[in-house]
């Protein structure tokens, strides 16, 4: 019999193994990665409680999984509690069952008493959520931009050099919130988020003008822009 409930600290292998198995398509590396991230965010998400990942259990097993993710949000200079959902998904030899649907409905449940304002989450199967209650709508926009090396880079009295961690993240965060704090969804990030994320912050590039931090860039590879933040008056560093 199928028993819904927050996760013990006795879960969490069992539920990163899920969660590992249902989106690693079968790649050992991926589930590999997917496992540990999954470990590593229940430990050291600053956000995060184990009330927070939902699961259903069979036998001691872990066979479904809702993690529930709480972010501070900022929403047109405001700021919401927002209860994004994650890690949603059932073993496979345990599929077509409505084992799933019955974890969301906790999660709802759970979601509506910790006092989010919101819940929020990105799918490709749409109506699997809207028959629970979640509704669609279009949110970011993302380009795929071609550039030759022929164009010229915009005027810009400064210089651009890799982010010092230590250095710049306060003028980083400054630019951050600045940037975000007027639009609908971005993470407010307190202290403990950028700590918790310091191992993206070799991926970041800073434009330093008269000695000030005055736009940073975020990227992966070299070539996708992730995130992208300037004060006001400087969009020709960014």
């Amino acid at each position: 019999m199928l028993e819904v409930r927050a996760a013990t600290e006795a879960d969490l292998e069992s539920a990163a193994e899920c969660i590992g198995e249902a989106f690693a398509s079968g790649d050992d590396a991926q589930y590999d990665t997917i496992r540990q991230e999954v470990l590593h965010a229940a430990h050291d998400d600053p956000f995060l409680s184990l009330d927070d990942l939902r699961v259903g259990v069979i036998d001691g097993v872990v066979v479904s999984t809702v993690a529930v993710m709480p972010r501070p949000i900022h929403v047109d200079g405001s700021i919401l509690s927002m209860g994004g959902l994650a890690g949603v998904c059932t073993r496979e030899s345990h599929r077509h069952h409505g084992y799933n649907t019955a974890v969301l409905r906790d999660t709802i449940q759970y979601i509506e008493d910790s006092g989010h304002d919101i819940s929020l989450l990105y799918t490709g199967i749409h109506g699997y959520y809207e028959r629970l209650g979640w509704r669609s709508f279009e949110h970011g926009v993302a380009h795929d931009i071609i550039v030759s090396g022929d164009v010229a880079a915009p005027a810009f009295r400064g210089s651009v050099r890799p982010m010092h961690a230590t250095d710049d993240l306060a003028a980083v965060r400054e630019i951050y919130d600045v940037t975000n704090r007027d639009k609908a969804g971005p993470v407010a990030r307190n202290a403990a988020y950028w700590t918790y994320h310091s191992d993206r912050l070799a991926s970041y590039h800073v434009a330093v003008a008269d000695r000030r931090v005055v736009a940073y860039l975020h990227d992966t590879d070299g070539k996708r822009i992730e995130e992208i933040g300037y004060l006001p008056g400087a969009e020709d560093a960014a």
